[in-house]
């Protein structure tokens, strides 16, 4: 009789080395166009990428870096093959995962079932593994130097984490595989913020593995889900710095420390904060909280990869964009200061008017005396209200490389302000069927050419 498990073993990893053999073969040799050479000249030197960064990456392309011995043209290679490498595991897990979810379908009771049956398995699992690994998005990403084949596999060890999780309701270390994705969750961090999206449903199957399935129960697990990427994502992520700083500059301005001393003594403040939280909760028979405070550990220390920001901007590389060398300037690297802000819920239009100008947020700098110096405001600027609208989506306003699209897209007069039903027809037209639903089928339906606009 076939050991089911043993075969199943078995064909993820022929899935995986097919794949890496595919990758490996048509893996770009040197540098692909867009942020390829920076990541790939970053991670070889540790050098500072564009906001915010992608410090785990990076470490782990220069960890690839390494197989170069010294030969600088086949650094490109290597660090590629960490897209390769990426991408080949993503296949796999793509195969455990569906086969996990289809075995619990098909034979939920794991008793021994007929050869067609287990086949029916195997065979969803193979179909959902290459049809990623050959998908045109997965297959362009997995051959060159960018974050998305290592962000992509953070989200299926997640997901498969939370399998994993589900798997042992009896065992009393189940709680494990929920700090496991915890740590998970603040690695992402470090490769790209895309795997934060994966917390809702994430969040939603543990909180139905808890409770049982229903309706209400989906809603909470739904909601739960949510309120933790929102938390992370204006909380924990900006928030660490944002404390950082102010307790740096309170140091320097007011008590006379050294730049950076402050920055150093918050983070013990964290830490010190975090072991009382977890000690006291832990006395008090504060499960819940206790567990929670365990996964904002980890989440913490899987953050931390961003440590090697400003160490390594402080030692002055080529590229140090930004220069995130302080907690001033580490602040406005993590918020992404430089690319400004664009109004998303309602906004002006592309061809809105300035009526004034305010001064923002304040801009803090190191001065020639130790201190943080106020150097400057962001502007904030208040348009027309003429011109301005719900959901903007022609709303390029500081930019005229847009406006031959939005004419293009839908026809409006660029010295009149659009209709709400103009903004919607370039939403529906250029982004979703154009920018969506294209790219999509790309994948399913193949392109028309590799034309750029195409």
């Amino acid at each position: 009789m076939i050991n089911f498990k043993r075969t199943n073993t078995l064909i993820a990893w022929v899935v995986f080395f097919l794949s890496l053999l595919v990758y490996a073969l048509t893996a770009e040799t040197t540098v692909s166009f867009w942020d390829c050479g920076e990541f790939i000249s970053a991670a070889y030197k540790l050098q500072i990428t564009h906001a915010p960064g992608a410090p785990l990456y990076q470490l782990l392309g220069r960890v690839f870096s390494l197989f170069s011995f010294g030969n600088e043209s086949a650094v490109a290679i290597c660090v590629n093959m960490l897209s390769v490498v990426s991408s080949s595991f993503c296949v796999l897990l793509t195969y455990i995962i569906t086969t996990n979810i289809a075995e619990r379908i098909i034979n939920p009771l794991k008793v021994n079932l007929p050869i067609q049956h287990n086949i029916s398995i195997w065979g969803a699992g193979v179909i959902a593994a290459f049809t990623l690994a050959f998908s045109d998005t997965f297959w362009f990403s997995a051959v060159e130097a960018e974050v998305y084949s290592l962000s992509s596999l953070f989200t299926l060890l997640t997901v498969w984490a939370a399998l994993k999780y589900d798997a042992h309701k009896t065992s009393m270390h189940r709680i494990r595989w929920l700090l496991f994705i915890a740590f998970l969750l603040g690695l992402s961090i470090g490769v790209h913020l895309l795997n934060l999206l994966v917390i809702p449903a994430v969040a939603c199957f543990l909180f139905l593995s808890e409770k049982g399935y229903s309706f209400i129960n989906l809603i909470k697990g739904g909601a739960i889900g949510i309120i933790i990427l929102l938390a992370l994502q204006y909380s924990v992520i900006p928030g660490i710095p944002l404390f950082a700083f102010v307790v740096d500059k309170w140091g320097a301005n007011v008590l006379g420390f050294g730049i950076g001393t402050g920055a150093i003594l918050s983070l013990a403040t964290i830490v010190i904060a975090l072991v009382i939280s977890l000690i006291l909760s832990q006395r008090f028979g504060f499960k819940k909280l206790h567990i929670g405070f365990l996964c904002l550990a980890f989440i913490i220390m899987g953050y931390s990869t961003y440590m090697l920001v400003p160490i390594r901007s402080v030692a002055v590389p080529p590229i140090n964009i930004n220069a995130p060398s302080n907690a001033a300037s580490f602040l406005s690297y993590i918020n992404r200061d430089q690319y400004g802000k664009r109004a998303l819920v309602y906004g002006p239009a592309f061809n809105a008017q300035i009526t004034a100008f305010k001064k923002g947020k304040e801009v803090w700098r190191p001065n020639e005396e130790g201190k943080y110096g106020l150097v400057n405001h962001t502007a904030e600027y208040a348009f027309d209200s003429e011109y301005k609208m719900w959901f903007p989506r022609m709303g390029d306003v500081f930019s005229d490389n847009s406006v031959d699209g939005y004419i293009g897209w839908t026809g409006i007069d660029k010295n009149s302000p659009p209709s709400q039903l103009k903004n919607w027809e370039f939403f529906f037209k250029y982004q979703f069927l154009h920018m969506y639903v294209r790219y999509h089928l790309w994948n399913f339906a193949g392109k028309q050419n590799d034309h750029q606009g195409h």
